[in-house]
């Protein structure tokens, strides 16, 4: 009933701004802060968000309380990865010891969201560049239940490691 409530009043807010202030796509993603895809989901009537309702209940239940309680502070203005050539949200901004901290989060582990994660984390550093100065650290947190699957072998964590930059997280 909650996640039904929040749809109805962001389709709702959506729709005032594309319908009655004439706002194009790109505007009222920039105005709320989303991706133009998550103003085009809200301005559908088959859009139904089951699985990602479920990825932010994760994210706001568990990994951001499990960040807090490691120290971060959580960021919750200008969360977008931005540059010339995309806009992207941080699923989850935070600060901590002088470090900035992307993380990305998944609910569940399949090759997609595996692969998809990875390619979010990249498209971070590409965006975060030319401010990364050894102070930024990116992240991907998957459920805990899900570290021993064989996406998770030592060497490939190893190489996303020290290969890539990006760290692997089981909460």
């Amino acid at each position: 009933m909650k996640n039904e409530t929040l749809l109805d009043k962001e389709t709702q807010l959506v729709r005032k701004l594309r319908y009655e202030e004439k706002l194009k796509y790109k505007e009222i993603a920039e105005k709320l802060n989303r991706s133009i895809y998550w103003v085009h989901c809200r301005l559908s009537d088959n859009y139904k968000p089951a699985a990602s309702r479920v990825e932010k209940m994760f994210q706001d239940e568990q990994v951001i309380s499990f960040l807090k309680q490691q120290g971060h502070e959580i960021i919750t203005r200008d969360t977008r990865t931005k540059c010339n050539e995309f806009s992207q949200e941080v699923d989850v901004l935070s600060t901590k010891n002088g470090f900035i901290y992307i993380t990305e989060v998944k609910n569940i582990v399949n090759h997609h969201q595996l692969q998809t994660s990875i390619g979010q984390i990249i498209l971070h550093k590409f965006g975060y560049r030319e401010k990364d100065k050894g102070n930024i650290i990116y992240q991907i947190v998957f459920p805990k239940k899900f570290s021993e699957y064989t996406y998770f072998s030592s060497d490939f964590i190893n190489y996303l490691d020290k290969g890539l930059c990006i760290k692997i997280i089981f909460i």
